[in-house]
Order: C-alpha cells, then structure tokens, then sequence
C-alpha cells in the first residue's frame, strides 16, 4: 500500500478509536460488576451512602416543612461509591496511547499487504 494521506490515517484512527472504547467500556464493566461483588469496602460505602441519602432526604424534608431553603448539592457524597470504583479501576486499566497506535498504523501501512480490518483487530487484541 502507497503511503496513507492524513484523511485516510484519521479514518482508520476513528475506527480504531470508536472500537477499542467499546471494548475497553465492556471490559470495564465487567470489571465492576465482579469489583462491586468482591470488595467489601464497596459494599460499605454502597451502605453508607444509601444511609447518607435516606438521612438527607429526611433532612430536606424537614427544612422544607420549616420554610428553609434545600439549595445545597450532595453529588459527592452520593457519588462516592462510583468514584471508589474508578479510582479502583484507574490502578488497573489505562488509556492506550493512541499516538503509539497511530504511528503503528503508520508503520503498517508500509506494506503491500496492508489490510485495514486485520490492523484493527490486531490493535483490539493487544488491549
């Protein structure tokens, strides 16, 4: 194959792309799914926070009764048991540099017997 012109390149690249996230979103949501059976500190945050909503919800009920105002956020606190998994997740999974891929993409290409769909999947298996 002839040498690829940069709208070839960012084609392929945005394929490569669109299928390695959706690899990797899968992966990483089995991940979760077995991270959120196995880990007891999960479980404990997962408790905690349902306490901390239900604890709220009756707070902002209360202050509503009483003519307070509820414009205070709690997303953190209610969110903390997704960022436990992230951060959880971050220590095992990274982003693939997609500027090595490029460039492997680049390299490939070289060859006669370069095939987009086998490029693509060679990329897949390797993540």
């Amino acid at each position: 194959m002839a040498k690829l012109k940069r709208y070839e390149i960012d084609a392929i690249m945005s394929k490569v792309k669109s299928s390695l996230n959706e690899k990797l979103d899968k992966q990483k949501q089995e991940w979760a799914d077995k991270f959120k059976k196995e880990d007891l500190d999960y479980h404990l945050l997962e408790q905690l926070t349902k306490n901390a909503k239900e604890a709220i919800e009756a707070l902002e009920a209360q202050r509503t009764r009483l003519g307070f105002s509820n414009g205070w956020g709690t997303s953190d606190l209610i969110a903390t048991p997704r960022s436990y998994i992230e951060r959880n997740y971050a220590k095992v999974r990274s982003v693939p540099d997609y500027n090595d891929i490029e460039n492997d993409l680049i390299i490939s290409a070289i060859d006669s017997d370069f095939n987009v769909d086998s490029f693509i999947e060679k990329v897949l298996n390797k993540y």
